[in-house]
């Protein structure tokens, strides 16, 4: 990699982090759960997750990067030891199996964009939008889309750090803020729509006794911005700038949260525009998942909502783009994986886009498969959180004065802090909610739980997360003498 391909500027990879973080999941998965859980309710432990995951994890993954100047599975060998690697090659692992779904999933959205610029969303009702759905999901057109996505990222990394990924990102981000927060104004105009801001941020004491709105608001804190397998990291090592870790974090995290909040209110007040409060709560009390949510609810609200074919497009416009910006974090961290083994960035980007491709196409074709893989490598982000915290633990003696430690070895407020958090309350957390995740499936599955064949079982995310570790721990001998071999 030339010395010269990194981002130019702090900016560039707070743009490129933000990028990476403001995912589909601020339009689907964070609205559901606010009108699920009553609004106000949910954004207490949201924000309380958000400071105890979320951001810790941000700032190890990014001040790891920068003192590391290396990929993944080397940080982890340089901070732990060789004996090691396999820990980083998990979180490798981990983010290659998440976009093998990923690409896809992006694929039916833009798809969908395509949609909502032609009069396939007009006056259509419930049914009419399942049957849309199905007739695409069923074809061979979601392969040809998965193709189409992970081509244009892998084109877009292809270029390298500073042309590429730094320039897709300072442009699309403050694009999506815009076009985030004009659908807000324009959302808020309608009729009704004062219901649905006053529900989303009423504060409803009795339901933080509820266990299952912090697991969820954990869950999403954990799985939105991803941290633990490596993506900040990955980026930070492109960074020219050692200083000012902690404050790009925190910029990060609040600008990601900002723009939760600003999508949330914008979708919230286009559902209640369109539906009374008792058919929101019918809506969101009924279990509808999240792609369901974006692909088959909200095209049929479109429909029967004043300036709804414009709303339509900018919906799937937004949520395609901020897809992509996904995309390519999670395609930089496998490709300087195999630049850390040897490849140059070419053959990285070429070996990436063939494996992403090849394994992305089983769950083009047959949807259960897609479900599984989301929910058994969901469950491995968190497991890959806890790995990381348990790396950057072993740093916590050589931490800048900026990050709270101190000289001599002396112990001050700030630092037993960091202590506390890494060492013990990030692997909690990740742990009581692996265990109510494994409970939760028992319920749900009561008569195949044990089944690592079945569809988002606790057997299947144990057997198949438990087989890469088994299989990358006995392999670590072999990663380790590929890491060492001489570069061409």
């Amino acid at each position: 990699m030339p010395g010269s391909d990194r981002f130019q500027s702090p900016w560039g990879l707070i743009g490129a982090s933000l990028g990476f973080s403001i995912g589909i999941g601020n339009f689907l998965f964070f609205p559901r759960l606010a009108l699920q859980y009553g609004g106000g309710t949910f954004l207490i432990p949201w924000m309380i997750c958000m400071a105890t995951w979320s951001l810790p994890l941000l700032i190890a993954e990014c001040w790891l990067g920068k003192g590391s100047r290396r990929g993944v599975v080397q940080t982890v060998i340089q901070v732990m030891g060789e004996k090691y690697a396999w820990i980083g090659m998990f979180m490798g692992v981990t983010c290659l199996a998440i976009l093998f779904y990923h690409s896809v999933v992006i694929g039916w959205l833009m798809k969908y964009m395509i949609f909502s610029f032609t009069d396939t969303f007009d006056n259509i009702d419930l049914e009419l939008s399942q049957t849309i759905w199905e007739s695409y999901s069923q074809s061979f057109t979601p392969m040809i889309s998965h193709l189409v996505v992970i081509s244009i990222g892998a084109s877009i990394v292809y270029l390298g750090v500073n042309h590429g990924i730094q320039r897709i990102n300072l442009v699309l981000v403050p694009m999506l803020f815009l076009l985030a927060f004009g659908g807000l104004v324009f959302s808020v105009s309608l009729p009704g729509t004062e219901i649905g801001i006053s529900r989303f941020f009423f504060l409803g004491g009795d339901g933080l006794a509820d266990i299952h709105i912090w697991m969820d608001a954990l869950a999403y804190s954990a799985v939105s911005f991803a941290v633990g397998m490596g993506i900040y990291l990955t980026y930070s090592t492109y960074s020219k700038f050692q200083k000012q870790t902690t404050l790009e974090g925190v910029i990060i995290a609040f600008g990601t949260h900002a723009f939760a909040l600003v999508t949330a209110v914008g979708v919230i007040s286009l559902v209640y525009g369109v539906l009374t409060p008792a058919e929101v709560d019918r809506v969101f009390n009924s279990g509808v998942k999240d792609m369901d949510f974006g692909l088959i609810w909200m095209p049929k609200l479109f429909s029967g909502m004043p300036a709804g074919e414009y709303f339509v497009i900018w919906f799937f416009v937004c949520l395609f783009l901020v897809s992509m910006t996904t995309l390519i974090g999670l395609l930089e961290l496998p490709i300087r994986v195999c630049m850390d083994f040897g490849l140059q960035r070419h053959q990285s980007v070429l070996l990436v886009w063939l494996v992403t491709a090849l394994f992305g196409m089983p769950g083009a074709i047959y949807n259960p498969l897609l479900t599984n893989q989301n929910f058994v490598w969901g469950n491995g982000l968190i497991l890959a959180g806890i790995f990381m915290s348990l790396v950057f633990r072993r740093c916590i003696l050589t931490l800048s004065k900026e990050m709270g430690s101190t000289e001599s070895g002396k112990t001050s407020a700030p630092d037993f802090w960091v202590k506390f958090i890494f060492r013990f309350f990030i692997p909690l957390q990740g742990i009581l909610l692996l265990t109510g995740f494994v409970n939760q499936g028992v319920k749900n599955h009561p008569d195949n739980w044990w089944n690592p064949f079945a569809v988002a079982t606790p057997a299947t995310w144990m057997v198949q997360c438990g087989l890469v570790l088994v299989a990358l721990y006995f392999l670590n001998g072999r990663i380790r003498f590929l890491l060492k071999k001489p570069k061409p």
